[in-house]
């Protein structure tokens, strides 16, 4: 609706810049090393030592599923599978670099073993390290940022994360106010 009543082609392409759709230009003045970005940003480790995915499922194979009366997710169904993994619509791809509708157009080949793979977790309470990671970008909070404090980090999270985390949260047994959100 801004766009109909800015009559000024400059003002016009500046709107698209504004809300982060075009790149800034090019030429200005101001330019933060990708490092000083990192350091401004940072909070999120990495270590050598994670398991992949493959060593992460046969670690679990011998694991007994823990004991007590506690906490459970109730493990999840296909049909649960493919609801959450529909309900993204993002287009963004995370640290795996595996964009959400090559998943999305494999499911009908990978649903039972993803699903495998989701109660896999929810039973050992534990989830692949790669799963944990994310790659982290800055966006402009302003039009011309001039300090670190005008940039936002975002974390684009592997989608089956995102799908993890979705599933968790539509657990029966699963109550929002009973855990942080940075516990999920």
């Amino acid at each position: 609706a801004r766009l109909t009543s800015i009559t000024d082609p400059i003002k016009i392409w500046e709107e698209p810049r504004d809300l982060g759709i075009l790149p800034f230009d090019a030429n200005s003045s101001v330019r933060f090393d990708r490092d000083e970005l990192n350091k401004h940003s940072a909070g999120v480790s990495y270590s050598v030592d994670e398991l992949s995915v493959v060593d992460f499922l046969a670690s679990l194979a011998n694991e007994p599923t823990l004991p007590g009366n506690g906490f459970s997710f109730t493990p999840v169904t296909v049909g649960e599978v493919v609801r959450a993994v529909r309900h993204f619509i993002t287009g963004a791809r995370g640290v795996d670099g595996v964009p959400a509708f090559v998943i999305k157009a494999s499911l009908s080949f990978f649903f039972p073993l993803l699903t495998k793979l989701f109660n896999l977790s929810f039973s050992s309470c534990s989830s692949p390290d790669a799963w944990k990671r994310s790659s982290v970008i800055a966006l402009d909070k302003v039009k011309n940022p001039s300090s670190l404090d005008d940039f936002r980090p975002i974390a684009l999270l592997c989608f089956f994360s995102k799908v993890l985390k979705r599933l968790a949260s539509l657990s029966p047994n699963f109550s929002p106010n009973c855990l942080a959100e940075t516990q999920l």
